[in-house]
């Protein structure tokens, strides 16, 4: 698969990049242990793919390989600063794509985004600013609940990795009323489930003094959550 990716037809590359995300889903650990060399050509072809002319089989190989970096990502560790700025470059290419992708690829740029900001820890401190601004836009002008709940996680994970001091309080301040606003009224369940992790991560930031004015909030809404459907509360009494 590896040698795959270092043919000269991009139909074939594009094929390994499709095979590695079905990989990563499916033979790991063994498979998720050889980043070394699958991460260089992987995240090689997802560039690539952004240049080609859009079909729904393009898509689905980008997704499938987004998948697989978001797979990767989880297991590396330590590890991430070797790939960091090349994976932060790539996603950012398709989490800005306002018209070639579809809100699908661009949710799972997002939920790759997220798992690095996870992983990384406070190896992401330089690149906040920028997606801290990216995410901002994302939440004023997509319509996609998914993508903007999506990018409200991204946002809380940024938050919860970085110092107070590497964070401008503006910027807490807006995701805050953002998430605050959706946690109650009539969004969708995945936005308000987002809405509950980001306030999850601001916890960890502020700290129990800190997160006092939102904690009777977000456990209210949570248990009102539950009281209203069924499969949840399964979910909790097993």
């Amino acid at each position: 698969m590896i040698s795959m990716f270092h043919s000269n037809d991009f139909i074939i590359r594009e094929a390994a990049g499709e095979a590695c995300g079905f990989f990563a889903e499916n033979i790991n650990p063994d498979f998720l242990d050889k980043h070394k060399e699958v991460m260089p050509v992987l995240l090689k072809q997802i560039e690539d793919c952004y240049g080609q002319e859009k079909s729904s089989q393009l898509e689905l190989s980008v997704q499938k390989m987004l998948m697989a970096l978001n797979e990767f990502v989880q297991s590396l560790e330590y590890d991430i600063v070797d790939y960091l700025e090349a994976i932060i470059k790539v996603l950012i290419m398709y989490i800005q794509d306002n018209a070639k992708f579809s809100r699908d690829t661009k949710y799972w740029a997002l939920t790759a985004l997220s798992t690095t900001i996870l992983t990384s820890e406070k190896a992401i401190e330089p690149y906040s600013e920028g997606i801290f601004n990216i995410v901002g836009q994302i939440m004023q002008s997509s319509d996609e609940q998914n993508v903007k709940g999506n990018a409200l996680m991204v946002a809380g994970r940024l938050i919860a990795s970085c110092g107070k001091d590497k964070i401008k309080p503006e910027y807490v301040t807006t995701f805050t009323n953002f998430g605050a606003a959706h946690l109650v009224g009539e969004s969708k369940f995945e936005l308000k489930e987002t809405a509950i992790t980001y306030f999850a991560d601001l916890s960890v930031f502020l700290g129990d003094e800190g997160f006092q004015p939102y904690f009777e909030k977000v456990v209210n809404e949570i248990l009102k959550i539950l009281a209203e459907d069924n499969d949840l509360q399964d979910a909790v009494k097993n």
